[in-house]
């Protein structure tokens, strides 16, 4: 049978994937380059980021609701669901942790001439005491432990939106192959 409205399917699964792709390029670009307040790479990055995970919002809900248009059979419809019930918790989880990870001061242990530290990879060292984040003290095990949720809730989502289109779509090769066998 086949699918209701197949080039807007199409066409939000590759927004996602573009989408997805970019967050997951500017997050990586974050990892390594973040800077409170600063401007130049490190904004750019930060506003691309946003656009990207809005756009890729955008597209988890459009599929799901594709996909819940779609014809199939009662437990397909029930895994499609289920399905868009984890992809949007998992992109609100990556939303709230990513809000939360924007640092302003770091307390270091000791203080060395002309380092400059960046990014995220020091929640990985020890040369961090702790994090000031909008005034607030927060130990750097916290951050770590908000990095790590921000980036499996992220993949959550993709996973979710993989069983999404993928649930209830026959396996064309093996149709056309039982169909040239018959005729």
């Amino acid at each position: 049978m086949a699918r209701p409205f197949p080039r807007a399917t199409r066409w939000v699964r590759r927004a996602f994937i573009g989408a997805f792709t970019v967050v997951v390029l500017t997050g990586i670009g974050l990892f390594i380059t973040y800077r409170p307040g600063s401007s130049g790479l490190s904004r750019a990055l930060i506003i691309t980021h946003l656009v990207a995970v809005a756009i890729a919002a955008q597209a988890v809900v459009a599929s799901g609701v594709l996909a819940l248009m779609g014809p199939g059979r009662a437990d397909h419809t029930a895994r499609r669901v289920l399905g868009l019930v984890v992809s949007v918790l998992g992109l609100v989880v990556s939303l709230i942790t990513g809000s939360l990870l924007g640092w302003d001061q770091l307390a270091l242990f000791a203080v060395t001439s002309g380092d400059d530290i960046r990014g995220y990879r020091w929640v990985f060292g020890n040369t961090v005491d702790f994090v000031l984040i909008d005034s607030s003290v927060i130990e750097v095990d916290t951050v770590q432990r908000l990095l790590t949720v921000h980036v499996v809730s992220a993949l959550v989502v993709v996973a979710a939106a993989v069983a999404v289109a993928r649930t209830g779509r026959p396996n064309e090769g093996a149709h056309r192959g039982e169909d040239a066998h018959r005729e």
